[in-house]
């Protein structure tokens, strides 16, 4: 069988993709590709108890706002966003694999979605969400691109 080596990023996106202990990196590259599935081989239901299915992480949907710079390899899948007031209050986001931003639980199509629902009021997303592992703000990213 022909072998292809792929870089780190690549493979963590696979990884994003992939269904945990049920995907290999194959499958996620024949789902990714539109390409049918291979045939699973069978097993003896009788020899081992059934596994629960697992829960994907995200659910399939359009990609959120921050996908282009997830694809340009600027962000990263579970890159740390915060908010911070001049209070002092803080609050926290997560990119998704598919560009969305989680906070609490929620997912939020773009920036601005996601800190209006964090705060309560309109607020520019692309300018005040910070990147944590880079402490740049996303607007910076945005311009640059």
């Amino acid at each position: 069988m022909p072998q292809i080596e792929i870089d780190d990023e690549v493979f963590a996106r696979l990884k994003g993709e992939a269904e945990p202990f049920v995907d290999t990196p194959n499958d996620v590259l024949r789902r990714l590709l539109g390409m049918e599935a291979e045939p699973r081989v069978a097993v003896d239901s009788s020899k081992s108890p059934a596994l629960p299915r697992p829960v994907k992480r995200y659910r399939r949907r359009k990609a959120g706002e921050l996908m282009p710079l997830l694809d340009a390899g600027i962000l990263r899948v579970d890159d740390e966003l915060v908010y911070q007031k001049r209070s002092g209050e803080q609050y926290n986001g997560l990119v998704t694999n598919d560009g969305w931003i989680s906070v609490d639980g929620e997912s939020f199509f773009s920036p601005s979605g996601a800190l209006k629902s964090a705060v309560g009021y309109d607020v520019n997303g692309w300018k005040h969400w910070r990147v944590v592992r880079t402490d740049r703000l996303l607007d910076e990213y945005r311009q640059a691109g």
